[in-house]
């Protein structure tokens, strides 16, 4: 069977919708890690800025030289600095939950490419939908 382009897609987007599920409770924990990190710096920025307006308000009241000429206390500078040096343990590496969809795209594309190397070499649709049964 000479493989199309759109006989191809076909056979990608079945092999990943397998693919990915096996790596579904990986992809959960890396979101719910990377949920946590990040409610963590947004909590962490609205005390810094509720802080920030409370010693400026105390600032200019006490000082009648100085005017507020913009809403913003800070420029979240402290939290981009500290959020860039603070990471998730494991994320760099390849089997790592973080990066399952490297992993499933790998595996992915090996399927794949097999699938179509034994469609080239004479497969059928029957061979076709058993290989995709079998993933």
């Amino acid at each position: 069977m000479r493989v199309t382009r759109t006989i191809r897609e076909y056979i990608e987007k079945s092999v990943k919708e397998k693919v990915y599920k096996k790596y579904e409770v990986e992809k959960e924990a890396a979101e719910a890690e990377q949920k946590t990190l990040n409610d963590f710096w947004d909590k962490l920025g609205e005390e810094i800025e509720n802080i920030a307006k409370e010693r400026v308000e105390k600032f200019i009241a006490e000082n009648d030289f100085v005017e507020l000429t913009e809403a913003r206390y800070t420029s979240s500078c402290f939290t981009s600095y500290y959020s860039g040096r603070v990471s998730i343990k494991d994320k760099i590496y390849s089997n790592s939950k973080h990066n399952w969809r490297r992993r499933a795209d790998a595996e992915t594309k090996k399927k794949v490419d097999e699938i179509i190397i034994t469609l080239e070499l004479g497969g059928s649709k029957a061979d076709l939908d058993k290989m995709l049964s079998e993933i």
